[in-house]
C-alpha cells in the first residue's frame, strides 16, 4: 500500500508525546500532532524538555494534560477505583 505522506499525524502518550513535540517541530511531513501527558521537564538542555520544540511548531496541536493524576499498579488496577467518578444509576 502506498502511503500518502500530505497525511501523516502523530499521537504520543507520556515519553511519547516528549517524541511527537520533537516530531511536530523537526519533521516537516507531520501535519498534526496529538501529545498526551508529555513529561514535564525542567533542563532545558535536556533532549526532553518539551518547551524547547514548542516555539518550532508550525502544524495543528493538541496537548493533552492532568492537574494531578493518580499512577495505576499495573498488578492491581482495581485498587485505583476510589478514584474514578460514581457512576449514577438511572
Amino acid at each position: 500500500a502506498d502511503i500518502d505522506t500530505s497525511r501523516i499525524g502523530v499521537l504520543g502518550y507520556e515519553f511519547g508525546a516528549a517524541v511527537a513535540f520533537a516530531l511536530a517541530a523537526l519533521e516537516p511531513r507531520v501535519q498534526a500532532t496529538v501529545a498526551c501527558v508529555p513529561p514535564t521537564v525542567r533542563d532545558v538542555l535536556s533532549v526532553r524538555a518539551t518547551q524547547n520544540y514548542a516555539p518550532h511548531i508550525t502544524s495543528p496541536f493538541l496537548m493533552l494534560m492532568a492537574a494531578t493524576a493518580t499512577p495505576v499498579p499495573r498488578q492491581n488496577p482495581k485498587s485505583c477505583a476510589p478514584c474514578w467518578p460514581r457512576r449514577r444509576r438511572s
